[in-house]
């Protein structure tokens, strides 16, 4: 081998230690986590471990958890991160458990992460300058698997409330079936009867109707009867023409009752009759029908 690629070798081995030198000299300038957001929150972690909505075993001196396991379902997952020091940097980053490529390096020091999947994740954020490596922070969490008893006990509980709102609307549907039933057997019976008292009384009717009709018949006879046997307007006229009767019967037939009758006294052919006219106007007692036939006697 000639001498010129031994001096590009030893050249080589220079720089490199001169560059290593360069980066392990670097003063540490303490990487840190600014804050974690679920959901883009700024989080209470102690209000959530007492809810038991996540658990951690404790807050570093920047109120970060340790060891992070979140047990809720959320969609946002956001982890801030930089230097104790107001110097900005270049980063890059990855989380193992979901991809492990880097991130290209860069000043951006706050990624967000959308609908992690459930398991063991380790964050991992490395501080660069000048191309090397300064300071390296690693940030482990847990994002536990939903707890499906939960929503299998509310959708039992929610089956058995749904159960036995069916079961209260089925029985209370029966028993108004039932109430219906009787209602309408009820009201059947009722009809019946009133049908039957209809009837009845349609027969009442009728049967006094034929009475009515029957009596009314019968006044009407008696009526002609007394008017036959009472003294005519022409037996009065014949006697006197000089004559009036008021008669006015309350009902069809009266209790009262007029009468007038012409004897002769003595012998017409010896010339020494004489005519008596005899008129009588009578007050019965009683009236209507029985009064009549008490004239009738008189």
């Amino acid at each position: 081998m000639s001498i010129s690629f031994y001096k590009k070798i030893i050249l080589i081995l220079i720089l490199s230690i001169i560059v290593a030198n360069n980066c392990f000299s670097k003063k540490i300038l303490n990487l840190k986590v600014d804050y974690i957001k679920i959901d883009n929150a700024y989080q209470n972690w102690g209000l959530l471990k007492i809810n038991e909505i996540v658990s951690y075993d404790s807050l570093n001196s920047d109120g970060i958890p340790q060891n992070l396991v979140i047990a809720t379902q959320f969609k946002l997952f956001t982890i801030k991160f930089g230097m104790n020091s107001l110097r900005s940097g270049q980063y890059r980053y990855r989380l193992i458990g979901l991809n492990n490529t880097w991130s290209k390096i860069g000043q951006r020091n706050e990624v967000s992460y959308f609908g992690l999947p459930a398991g063991k994740y380790n964050f991992v954020v490395q501080l660069y300058e000048n191309r090397c490596v300064i300071e390296e922070l690693k940030v482990q969490f847990e994002i536990m698997k939903p707890d499906n008893s939960r929503y299998s006990s509310i959708i039992v509980s929610i089956l058995i409330y749904t159960l036995i709102l069916v079961v209260l609307y089925i029985l209370k549907t029966n028993r108004l079936r039932k109430n219906q039933k009787i209602l309408e057997q009820t009201v059947k019976e009722r009809t019946t009867e009133i049908i039957l008292q209809k009837d009845e009384i349609s027969l009442q009717k009728s049967i006094a109707e034929e009475r009515h009709k029957e009596i009314t018949d019968s006044i009407n006879y008696a009526k002609r009867i007394q008017l036959a046997l009472l003294t005519s307007h022409e037996y009065w006229d014949s006697i006197s023409p000089e004559n009036f009767v008021i008669w006015q019967p309350k009902d069809v037939v009266s209790g009262d009752f007029h009468w007038a009758y012409q004897l002769t006294i003595g012998n017409k052919n010896l010339m020494t009759s004489q005519e008596i006219a005899i008129w009588c106007a009578a007050d019965c007692t009683g009236h209507g029908v029985p009064g009549a036939f008490m004239s009738m006697l008189g």
